[in-house]
């Protein structure tokens, strides 16, 4: 009665945490998964079974494969304390989901190989979609200012153009004016006829 009650709490806390299970003769590949493990791929359990090792490399995407095979092998020989991997599946449907995959072994054989292996399956779909937004939402505001930043290069360039233009502007048009106003002032202070000095004049009221 107590391990009835003890096996209708874990499957309670199973339940609450909405995550799949898998246990796996890592010697055999016989695998056992619970129901969830299948409808995070969109399947009933019945609909997948018979399952061993085979029905999860058959649902996994080929990439990750090389990844999760490493890390498995760093479990067995103990550098790594459990297996941790994030992977994509195949749904149903065609498209791939994310799944936290973490496991552990928990009996080995007498020559030290690792036996039984237990874990859990859990879909974070919706976080890494989240993550892949953010990134990308990342890379569009560092290219906008990137942007930004080329815009105010090259408008600083084209201010300091405008301004070096103006200076030489103002000397060259400064510099021979003086000499028209010069010119004009000592052209007045010598004899002229009325029509002579109102030219004068003029040319000089301009120039000023």
């Amino acid at each position: 009665q107590k391990l009835q009650q003890e096996r209708a709490r874990l499957e309670g806390i199973i339940e609450g945490t909405n995550v799949g299970t898998w246990e796996w003769n890592v010697q055999t590949g016989e695998a056992v998964y619970n129901e969830r493990w299948a409808q995070i791929l969109g399947y009933t359990l019945e609909e997948i079974s018979p399952v061993s090792i085979q029905t999860w490399l058959r649902f996994a995407h080929p990439d990750d494969l090389k990844t999760s095979g490493e890390l498995l092998e760093r479990h067995f020989k103990g550098d790594l304390d459990a297996y941790d991997f994030e992977s994509r599946m195949k749904h149903r449907d065609g498209h791939w989901v994310w799944v936290l995959d973490r496991g552990k072994v928990i009996s080995w054989t007498e020559d030290g190989k690792p036996r039984m292996m237990m874990g859990t399956h859990q879909d974070i779909t919706a976080r890494k979609r989240a993550e892949e937004d953010l990134i990308e939402s990342n890379r569009r505001l560092e290219a906008t200012t990137a942007q930004a930043n080329r815009m105010a290069i090259e408008a600083g360039i084209a201010n300091r153009a405008k301004s070096e233009f103006l200076a030489n502007m103002s000397h060259e048009i400064r510099t021979p004016m003086n000499g028209v106003m010069g010119m004009l002032r000592l052209l007045t202070e010598t004899p002229l006829n009325s029509e002579q000095r109102h030219f004068a004049e003029t040319a000089k009221g301009s120039a000023d």
